[in-house]
């Protein structure tokens, strides 16, 4: 049955559109099966164990505290709101590094923030990561995504009460 009508198809528009559907074809297909071929990886965190690392963060970082508390230098960040001098020392930094690397040494994709976060830290900087029983067996064996925690950390709080000094 002719209705009257030609279709002229051009060579060049229908290569061109089965070029297209066979290169959409092949993308959708890879695609697939790289999805199923790439380990699908839930990290779960043991609370307890990271009550540790996080008690072992802080150990660290008050150690470079106490380490520091007779050669210290400090600078002014600008003011607070309230109109005090915010300051930062050597002791903000070093303890700062210190606790990053604990954290980042046992968990090395959580989120961490941190007052002092654009600080560049020293690589050689001596950690000790060795974890100590805390008697804390009786903590429920909870797990929890790593996507979830977020630990924050304040290297230095009251930094101007740990200088003795006032700087105006």
């Amino acid at each position: 049955m002719n209705l009257g009508r030609v279709i002229h198809l051009n060579k060049a528009g229908v290569c061109t559109l089965c070029g297209l559907l066979c290169i959409l074809f092949l993308y959708t297909v890879t695609r697939k099966s790289e999805n199923m071929t790439k380990p699908i990886k839930l990290s779960k965190i043991n609370l307890g164990r990271l009550l540790d690392v996080v008690i072992k963060a802080a150990e660290n970082g008050g150690k470079e505290v106490i380490q520091t508390k007779d050669n210290i230098e400090i600078k002014s960040k600008g003011r607070t709101k309230e109109g005090l001098v915010d300051s930062v020392t050597t002791a903000d930094f070093l303890s700062h590094c210190s606790m990053i690397k604990t954290l980042k040494h046992f968990y090395p994709s959580i989120k961490v923030i941190s007052e002092e976060a654009n600080t560049k830290c020293n690589k050689n900087q001596s950690i000790n990561y060795f974890l100590h029983e805390l008697g804390l067996k009786n903590l429920s064996e909870e797990y929890v995504d790593e996507k979830d925690i977020t630990v924050w950390i304040d290297p230095l709080d009251a930094t101007h009460e740990y200088t003795g000094r006032k700087i105006i």
